[in-house]
Formats: structure tokens, sequence, C-alpha cells
């Protein structure tokens, strides 16, 4: 299964996210961190697959930990949760890379969403090697810091940005002038970003557009070229020169202002699939219409936590089989196997059907609309005829659907 290392300095937002979070057990598991030191140390031990984190935190922050990612994690998804004040990343700030951006307050059901699509795009090899520097330069904005970063791209080169106080004032590439030198910087993609220690002289401050036009003159660049692949291979025979290193050094010399977090910016809310009251009947007499075939052993229907909502069983069943096990796992089945067909480009799948060696069947089909989602299971002995089945399990979805409510 996979591990989201969830980090947050607050603990009372960290323990509602992980909470809340639960009700996604049956597709990934939290692994919590208190701080980017901490979360290095994990990232380190354990086999985490993305990476979900404050941009404000003391001591090594959210930006240090995404920097540290680009050099030793590069292609591990990362979420940011912030205060979008960029005007930059109002426009939305989905997948970019390895990176994405989600505004504070936010719901417990959009984190669940945006870590099961980073997922995918891990899963589907879609994530790319580091992160862009377009990506990456607005959240140094927001974060207001005083900073040195050192930026290596393997098909480019080198360079350097300066940022006081969250302000863009100067940028070096090669020969390029400041302006010239930052929007070349800022078309490179699959990047290494490295914090350097802020020397105690005052620097002048050398660019003067706001980095919202530099990110578009960039963007502007790269649609005027060829190819973004053609220009890579250009600049790999030709890199950048490095004019200037400072000594790196793992921290920040400079204090980071520490902006309070709070549960408010988190909504939390209840997430409960349960059949509707005065429905209980109507469940049992659909789900009992699955007696009469020959070779049924049990059904059971399951919330996206993977908890039993309603259950059926043969007469001699023996209870052999631990269904309160069952839905930890069958919704992970479903997302690797949708991931797998779309892959091999063979649409989506509908009802599922895993033979054992013991010629058991599970049956196994989701239903989703809207907010409603669930899955009926249904296991068969004794070389069942499976189609009765399947057809009557096609049927009763939309019908379960009208009988189930989120509370």
């Amino acid at each position: 299964m996979d591990n989201i290392l969830l980090v947050d300095d607050n603990e009372e937002v960290l323990e509602t996210l992980k909470d809340g979070l639960a009700l996604y057990k049956s597709q990934f598991r939290i692994i919590a961190a208190a701080d980017g030191m901490e979360a290095v140390k994990l990232l380190n031990e354990k086999n985490i697959s993305l990476v979900l984190t404050d941009l404000v935190m003391p001591g090594i922050g959210g930006l240090e930990l995404i920097a540290y990612m680009t050099r030793n994690f590069s292609t591990l998804p990362c979420i940011v949760m912030t205060r979008l004040d960029g005007a930059q990343l109002k426009d939305g700030f989905s997948w970019q890379g390895v990176l994405r951006c989600i505004e504070k307050p936010f719901e417990i059901r959009e984190i669940g969403a945006a870590i099961i699509e980073g997922l995918d795009l891990l899963d589907e090899g879609l994530t790319r090697r580091g992160i862009a520097v377009s990506s990456f330069l607005p959240l140094v904005e927001i974060d207001g810091s005083t900073c040195f970063l050192k930026i290596n791209s393997a098909a480019a080169g080198k360079g350097l940005f300066y940022f006081e106080n969250g302000i863009l004032f100067d940028a070096s590439c090669g020969n390029l002038k400041a302006d010239e030198a930052a929007i070349e910087m800022l078309t490179w993609e699959g990047v290494e970003i490295t914090f350097l220690a802020v020397p105690l002289k005052k620097y002048e401050r050398r660019i003067f557009s706001v980095l919202n036009t530099l990110i578009a003159e960039a963007r502007r660049s790269i649609e005027r070229t060829v190819g973004y692949g053609q220009r890579a291979d250009s600049l790999q025979k030709n890199p950048r020169k490095e004019v200037f290193i400072a000594p790196e050094t793992t921290q920040r010399n400079n204090d980071i202002i520490h902006e309070e977090i709070c549960a408010d910016d988190l909504v939390e809310e209840e997430f409960f699939v349960e059949i509707k009251p005065g429905s209980k009947e109507f469940f049992e007499k659909k789900l009992c219409a699955f007696k009469d075939f020959e070779g049924f052993g049990s059904l059971c229907v399951f919330s996206p936590g993977g908890e039993i909502i309603a259950s059926q069983y043969a007469n001699q069943y023996d209870g052999s089989i631990e269904f309160e096990l069952v839905g930890d796992w069958v919704f992970d089945i479903i997302r690797k196997t949708r991931k797998c067909f779309k892959c091999l480009g063979l649409g989506q799948p509908d009802i599922m059907d895993i033979k054992t060696d013991k010629g058991e069947h599970f049956l196994i089909q989701e239903y989703a609309e809207g907010k409603i989602q669930y899955v009926v299971v249904i296991v068969c002995f004794g070389g069942a005829e499976t189609k009765k089945f399947k057809e009557q399990l096609s049927l009763i979805g939309p019908e379960l659907a009208q009988h189930i409510k989120i509370r």
C-alpha cells in the first residue's frame, strides 16, 4: 500500500488531517512528520509514495523540503498546502511536473482526490524528474523568503536567483542580463534546487519586473521555440556557465518568519456513507435475490472507507472470509486495475471477476456518481454460473445508490 508523508508543525492540523484522511485507509497509509527535519529522516527510512506538506514551518520549512526532494527524490509527487496569495497561482495550480498547490481552506475530499491523482501520475510514470522553476519561485514569493537559490539543470546548465523578503531582486545565468537570466531559467524544467547561504553584504536590486510578468514571458519564449525537446538538446550542447557559487548550507542562515496555522485552514467534514432511514427493508429485499442463485456464498456492500454498509450471506455460509479485511484492499484493487487498463488502452473495467485456485469467484463492482460511492463484492462457490450474478449486479447498482446517503 502507498505511504503518504504528511508534514505540518501544527499538531492540531496534523491530527485533523490524519483523522480525515482515514477515510481513504483502503487506498493509502498516512505517515506523519511534525517538521521538515523529521520529514527528511522519514523520506530516507520509509518507502514514501507522495509528500503532503505545509509551506511555512520553523527550521526546515516546506521550501527547503521541496528543494531537498528535487535533489534526492526528484520523481516523488509533492502537494503543498498554503494560502495562495500570489496572483500567478490564483488561475489554478494543478500538477506541474511533480508539484501541486492546494489553497487553504480546503476540504478533506479535495486533499484525498489530489493524493490519489498524484499516485495515479506516479504509477503511470507521468511524473518528471525534478520540478519546473516557474512552479517553485511563486512559493518563494508567498513565503516571503530572503534567499539565494542555486538552480541546476542537466539540460541547460546552472544559475542563481536572489530573493529579498519574497521579492525577486536578481538573477544570474551566463552573460545574460538579470531579467533575461530570470526568463531563461524560468523556462527550465526537471531542475535540482539548493538553498545557499545568504552573505551579509547588501545586494542591489537589478530586477524590477514582477515575478508573474517574468513567468508569462518565459511561457511565451517556450511557445516561440520549435519544440521544447529540440531546445533542450541545444542547451545540452551549450550549457550556461555559472557566474557565482556561494557556499552551500543544509539550512538557510536567516530565520523564517513563522505564520501561525490554525485548524480553521482545514474545513473538517463528516463523511459517512450509510443506508437512508426506511430503506433497510429495500436493501434486504434486493440483496436476498442473490440467495436464489446456485453457488451464492456471500455479498457485502462497502463504503469508500472500507466499512460494511450492508451484507447478505447464504444459509450454509460458514463465515470463513473476514469481510472486515476485504474492505481494506478492494478499493486499492479497483484503482490499480483501472490504471492498468488505461495504460493498455482497454477502457475501464466494469465488473471484475477474480477466480481462485479453489474455484471461488470474487465479483467486484464499483458504483460512483457524484458524492455517492460504494463497492459490491459477491463470493460464489462450487463452479457457480457467474453470468446470472453479473446481470443482477449490474441492475441493482443504480437502485441501491438512491437509498444510500452521505452524512
